[in-house]
């Protein structure tokens, strides 16, 4: 999505991107996953998962355990490397919301915010939404392992 395009979607509604606002919607976005069936399937599901957490974490008995610590370096070593992913599944989701006009559980511009964060280089430990997508990766990677 062009600069110039996100810069008119922030401009339609200025007030909905003060700092204070910023900082509920960054913190709001954590339950995302847990509450919307649009953010359901948000989390990373790959074999670099498993090899990252058998490599940083141990065997996968202690995925959950260590959940903290797996969940940090999902962060560190997978969703930093998939920041531009991130950041465009969440402009997608911006231009989604926004046709669907107010019919979306959450604000276009909730969604926004975090695209921003995002893409403006924010670190990923301070959004909490990744932070959850972090953890979800994790236990989708655990219950995985149990398959096997």
């Amino acid at each position: 999505m062009p600069a110039v395009a996100i810069a008119d979607l922030v401009a339609t509604d200025p007030g909905d991107f003060t700092p204070e606002r910023t900082r509920q919607v960054l913190m709001q976005s954590r339950v995302w996953p847990g509450y919307y069936d649009f953010a359901a399937s948000w989390f990373e599901d790959d074999a670099h998962i498993d090899d990252l957490l058998r490599r940083q974490v141990g065997p996968p008995a202690d995925w959950l355990r260590r959940l903290p610590a797996a969940a940090a370096a999902i962060v560190d070593q997978v969703l930093e490397q998939r920041r531009g992913r991130w950041a465009e599944r969440l402009l997608w989701t911006v231009l989604w919301a926004h046709a669907s006009q107010g019919r979306t559980p959450v604000a276009w511009q909730d969604f926004l915010i975090i695209a921003q964060a995002i893409e403006q280089g924010m670190p990923l430990v301070q959004i909490p939404l990744m932070q959850t997508i972090a953890e979800r990766s994790v236990q989708s990677a655990a219950r995985r392992a149990q398959l096997r």
